[in-house]
C-alpha cells in the first residue's frame, strides 16, 4: 500500500493510505492460502502414510508391521501392511484363484478382516 495525500483532518495532518481493492484482497486471501498448503505440505514427512498400494494377482505377500509414524508432531508406532497406511488395495477378476501369503513381524498374534472376500 502506498500513501496518496495528506488530508487536514480537524487540526491534525494524516496520511490516507490507498486501501486495496476487492480483487487484489480476494488475490491476497488465495495466494496466502496456497503458501499455507505448500508450508504444510513441505513440513510434512514424506514417507509411506496415506498412499494406498494396489496390487494385483494371483499372488500376493503381505507384512504385517509397525512402523513409525507422525500425524500430529509426537512421533509414534502404527501397524502397516507392507510398509503403508492404509493397508494396500488387493485386486483380481472375481472367479481367479489368488494365494494370499501374510507374514506377521509383530509381537503378538493379529488377524485381518477381509472386506468383501468370501474365504
Amino acid at each position: 500500500m502506498k500513501v496518496i495525500r495528506p488530508v487536514v483532518s480537524g487540526t491534525m495532518w494524516r496520511d490516507t493510505v490507498a486501501q486495496p481493492s476487492r480483487r487484489r484482497f480476494v488475490q491476497g486471501l488465495l495466494g496466502s492460502s496456497f503458501l499455507g498448503a505448500a508450508a504444510v505440505r513441505a513440513d510434512s514427512s514424506p514417507g509411506p502414510v496415506n498412499r494406498q498400494e494396489e496390487l494385483h494377482g494371483p499372488v500376493f505377500n503381505l507384512v504385517i508391521e509397525e512402523i513409525a509414524v507422525n500425524f500430529t508432531s509426537h512421533p509414534r508406532m502404527a501397524t502397516a501392511i507392507n510398509g503403508s497406511i492404509p493397508a494396500p488395495l488387493l485386486r483380481w477378476r472375481e472367479g481367479e484363484e489368488v494365494i494370499i501369503n501374510v507374514t506377521n513381524r509383530l509381537r503378538e498374534t493379529s488377524s485381518l478382516h477381509w472386506h468383501g472376500i468370501i474365504l
